[in-house]
């Protein structure tokens, strides 16, 4: 082949390495854009499951709660047994001590009264680890002691249904701290040793989503308004489902027989145009309706017929303003 083929041959390859090389970046951004999409398609996917797993945990707050606290138990709790000095370390370094015997090598090279003494002075140390340990021992007791006779004392109050220490078990546990989506402002009163008050500031317009994700045929996800009617029945099952698990994290914490929840937001008063806190819900809770109830089944709006409650909602309007219960609640307690 003349240096002409050869150079033919050079550049024939060279723009096969060429056209191989645009092949593969072609196949490398499709690799990509592909990767990009099905990324886009995933992101899509988890936002539309992730509003409805938000959704889904606005409605259905009542179906959890904390355990129950067992005050009796906690009552008669047992005082914790008071230390003893043990004599472990000493008796371990006394037996060590009694069990030497000098070797041939210990007498030939004098170790005998230096290990002798060295034995002497571990037993030493051991009496004296055993009395601090002792002394450790008796100081953690005292503070345990003190605990139970605070805690059984607590207990009692709770029992004999002391306001002043349910309300301070209210403070002390927190029992509504871990739940989201409660609101932060919760005011508590207990007028009553067997009933308690509460004003539940829900934030409907912080926590109530406007809009909606929701995926397309393409895969893609658009955002759309909710309509009013869905957003406001949303609301109402939120304002009802919060306000039955207040309730039932308060009657697992103390021993009262009711709770009253006054669920309460900013709305729009139409004699000044002007936001205002009002009341939107207020029912009273028997510790006895409450248990009989299938949490797990109900629908939190619908179960506020089982109780003694005012709320004036409809789907088109919304809540409106209403009246806290108060004289049918003195009459039954």
């Amino acid at each position: 082949m003349g240096w002409r083929g050869t150079l033919r041959t050079l550049g024939a390859i060279s723009r096969e390495a060429e056209r191989n090389s645009n092949r593969r970046a072609r196949l490398r951004a499709k690799e990509i854009a592909l990767s990009e999409k099905l990324e886009a398609l995933e992101q899509a996917a988890e936002a539309v499951r992730d509003f409805e797993e938000y959704v889904e945990k606005l409605i259905t707050l009542h179906r959890s709660c904390s355990p129950s606290i067992n005050w009796q138990s906690q009552a008669a709790a047992l005082a914790p047994v008071q230390p003893q000095l043990s004599q472990k370390s000493e008796t371990a370094a006394q037996s060590r001590l009694d069990k030497y015997k000098p070797s041939w090598l210990d007498k030939l090279f004098g170790n005998t009264d230096k290990k002798l003494k060295k034995l002497a002075d571990a037993l030493s140390a051991a009496k004296l680890e055993d009395q601090q340990r002792f002394c450790q021992e008796s100081t953690k007791f005292e503070e345990d002691l003190a605990d139970h006779r605070d805690q059984v004392e607590f207990a009692k109050r709770i029992l004999a249904k002391d306001p002043a220490a349910m309300l301070e078990a209210i403070k002390l546990y927190e029992p509504l701290h871990a739940v989201g989506l409660l609101g932060e402002n919760l005011l508590i009163q207990i007028e009553n040793p067997n009933l308690v008050i509460i004003d539940l500031s829900v934030h409907g317009e912080e926590v109530i989503p406007k809009e909606r994700p929701k995926l397309l045929a393409s895969g893609r996800a658009s955002v759309k308004a909710i309509p009013k009617g869905e957003y406001n029945r949303l609301y109402q099952d939120y304002v009802c489902s919060a306000s039955l698990r207040v309730t039932r994290e308060i009657l697992a914490l103390i021993p009262v027989d009711a709770v009253q929840v006054n669920a309460v937001d900013d709305l729009v008063d139409s004699s000044t145009g002007h936001l205002k806190q009002s009341a939107i819900l207020s029912y009273l809770a028997p510790r006895s309706t409450i248990e009989k109830l299938n949490h797990h089944a109900i629908d939190p709006s619908d179960a506020m017929k089982n109780f003694l409650h005012q709320m004036s909602f409809s789907p088109t309007a919304g809540f409106k303003p209403i009246e806290r219960l108060e004289q049918q609640r003195d009459a039954a307690f």
